[in-house]
């Protein structure tokens, strides 16, 4: 029978067994297996088939109104059998039960149709499409300004009309999951010392270091804010800025649009690899 509970710490090894054979043993999931068993809100989720763990998933609170579901995994020996379902369909229904306005959405392969199907039968909606963008980072001139804390509601009202703000609902990319790019986050991030002005308040940027999947000399760009007129000039300036701060590469998860990366390619910057990705969403309240 087909069970349901929060994961534990004695979950560890049935989870690394299951994540072993996930893209070549190269899965993250181990990797932040004790931060989410950490984590005070949300739930780290083990499903249980006749007493043994045989997949998990995460629901992830991200911002005030914004959750997250991540991670579903399921053991090679059982898939087949409903059980990427019944965790979606559990965590749908724990989100839903907190009551809380707000949305929960999620991140998924264009070509993985059943995931695509089990979100189209759940409710949730496509709302944009992303891919990648990459390039080397290049020593030289660069026009970026770190903002200051009196900068903070100029940034925001600059972010609020870039064309990428509706391009992405108002979400903002923190590592293969979108959450509301609000006044707080904004503030965290300048205290952080990751956001900048580009010029005399020509842009905005947000960045931070590479994710598990990219590594540390890796500039992550979390939302540029900048017309499109001025976006290659930008990203070509973007480089330099990583060179400034020791990094290696620039990524950026970008919108699905053919002419974002045409506008892109004359800055240097390329598609790694063909994947586009589904941003689902459902809401209540």
């Amino acid at each position: 029978m087909l069970s349901f509970r929060p994961a534990a710490l004695a979950d560890r090894p049935a989870v690394v067994e299951i994540c072993s054979r996930i893209w070549d043993g190269d899965d993250y999931v181990p990797a932040v297996f004790d931060d989410w068993l950490a984590q005070p809100e949300g739930q780290f989720t083990a499903a249980e088939l006749d007493g043994k763990v045989v997949g998990v998933a995460k629901l992830t609170r991200l911002g005030r109104q914004d959750y997250w579901l991540e991670g579903i995994r399921v053991h090679a020996d059982f898939r087949g059998r409903g059980l990427a379902a019944g965790l979606h369909d559990y965590h749908l229904d724990l989100w839903r039960r907190r009551g809380r306005p707000g949305a929960l959405r999620l991140l998924t392969l264009t070509d993985n149709q059943a995931i695509v199907k089990l979100c189209e039968r759940t409710g949730f909606a496509s709302i944009f499409q992303v891919t990648f963008a990459v390039a080397e980072a290049q020593a030289g001139a660069q026009r970026f300004t770190p903002l200051t804390s009196e900068d903070g509601d100029r940034a925001f009202e600059y972010i609020l009309r870039a064309p990428l703000y509706a391009d992405t609902r108002g979400l903002c990319d923190i590592s293969w999951r979108f959450r509301s790019l609000t006044r707080g986050f904004l503030a965290e991030r300048i205290g952080a010392g990751a956001a900048y002005r580009w010029g005399g308040w020509e842009g905005v940027l947000l960045v931070a270091d590479g994710a598990w999947e990219a590594g540390p000399a890796t500039l992550v760009v979390q939302f540029p804010a900048v017309g499109a007129e001025r976006r290659p000039a930008f990203f070509a300036d973007l480089r330099g800025l990583a060179a400034a701060l020791g990094k290696s590469k620039v990524s950026w998860m970008l919108p699905h649009r053919p002419e974002l990366l045409a506008e892109l390619a004359p800055a240097g910057y390329s598609q790694p690899w063909p994947e586009v990705f589904h941003c689902f969403e459902i809401r209540q309240g």
